[in-house]
């Protein structure tokens, strides 16, 4: 009687003898033609023939499951660096996340992660490193760290490399939220009676009245804005590349790129601050570096957010006003769009925001008198 034929990989396990004399199986599996048209092979070896078979058959169910086994030996460490160049080439994110991707890679993933194999990633693996971080970083860290990993590995997935995401399989990193301050309608006209005369008074009743965010509104120029008509577009955002600032860093999101209305009062701050800036470029001719920029250092180069946030904090001690972070205008312009009520998808295209969830979490944190009125309009209501 004919012997039935042996399942796929069994032919080919052999016996074979270390250099030590030790007896130890051997197989070798066929995996089709590579890029080049020859033929790609993967071995494995263990003590008995039932090690190496189960072996071939986890090599063949992971074919059939779509991973290529001929490049998904390679360590977490080769899989990241290179997912950083293909993002490099290819410029999809913005410099500044390219910069935090990359320092978060080889600071810490590659370190941690880097000599496994990219196929024997495991949730626990993910788990050890992030608990270790978390004893070393802020938790802030920590969570773009595994989102970073899970992005990287989302990518690995596509190309065929992993069967599973093994950040994904972790849970998330809490991160304590940061306490915003918001002010109410009177601190906010307070601080634009104090803003008047400031070199940046236009900046800040700008963000203070339509919530733009510092990079938007040190990115604008004067070609964006139609002070006839009381609009203004929001096109760029400024940021620090290479060392250098660049005011025509494309938005984050398609969302962030809108137009904006402009309050009367705004629009005749912003001609006062343009009459203001043609005088400081005759004062300051040669000098003076031409932008179109709306709002420039003193010689017409671009500011710098963090100079423009550390002098709003000495613009706060010296009128006496209640200390907030430049960030709090915009939390507070939306804020108070919402307390007189602008209406959620109205607030998230004046925002830019690309999450309807994050529109909602300012809407529903009001102030205290918007809270008053919807208990007295409840009150009429049911009374």
């Amino acid at each position: 009687m004919a012997q039935g034929r042996r399942g796929r990989g069994e032919d080919s396990i052999y016996e074979r003898r270390t250099q030590d004399g030790r007896k130890v199986y051997a197989g070798m599996v066929s995996l089709g033609s590579g890029p080049n048209g020859k033929r790609v092979r993967q071995s494995v070896s263990g003590a008995s023939k039932a090690e190496v078979r189960a072996k071939l058959k986890e090599i063949h169910r992971n074919v059939d499951a779509g991973l290529d086994v001929g490049q998904a030996s390679q360590t977490v460490g080769a899989w990241l660096a290179k997912w950083l160049q293909q993002l490099e080439d290819g410029q999809k994110r913005r410099s500044n996340t390219l910069r935090r991707y990359g320092s978060l890679v080889r600071v810490h993933l590659i370190p941690g992660l880097g000599n496994h194999r990219l196929d024997k990633l495991s949730r626990v693996h993910v788990d050890d490193l992030l608990t270790r971080k978390l004893g070393e970083l802020q938790p802030r860290t920590v969570h773009h760290l595994r989102a970073v990993l899970r992005t990287a590995l989302n990518r690995a997935m596509r190309d065929g490399l992993v069967l599973r995401n093994a950040a994904a399989l972790t849970d998330p990193v809490e991160v304590p939220k940061t306490p915003r301050r918001s002010l109410s309608v009177d601190e906010a006209r307070a601080l634009l009676r104090a803003a008047e005369g400031e070199r940046l008074e236009a900046l800040y009743a700008l963000t203070l009245n339509v919530g733009l965010r510092i990079g938007e509104g040190l990115a604008l120029r004067w070609r964006d804005a139609n002070l006839d008509a009381g609009r203004l577009s929001v096109v760029y955002n400024l940021q620090r590349v290479r060392g250098k600032l660049d005011p025509c860093v494309e938005p984050k999101t398609d969302q962030s790129r809108r137009t904006v209305s402009l309050p009367p009062a705004v629009v005749q701050v912003l001609m006062d601050h343009r009459a203001r800036q043609r005088k400081e470029k005759l004062r300051h001719l040669p000098l003076w570096q031409e932008s179109d920029l709306i709002f420039t250092s003193q010689i017409g180069s671009p500011l710098d957010p963090n100079d423009v946030s550390r002098g709003f904090q000495e613009f706060l001690t010296r009128k006496g006003l209640p200390k907030v972070r430049f960030h709090d205008l915009r939390h507070s312009a939306l804020s108070i769009m919402a307390s007189l009520g602008v209406l959620p998808h109205e607030l998230m295209t004046i925002a830019g925001h690309s999450k309807i969830a994050t529109t909602m979490e300012i809407y529903v944190d009001t102030k205290d008198e918007a809270k008053d009125a919807a208990a007295v309009k409840m009150g009429l209501a049911l009374g």
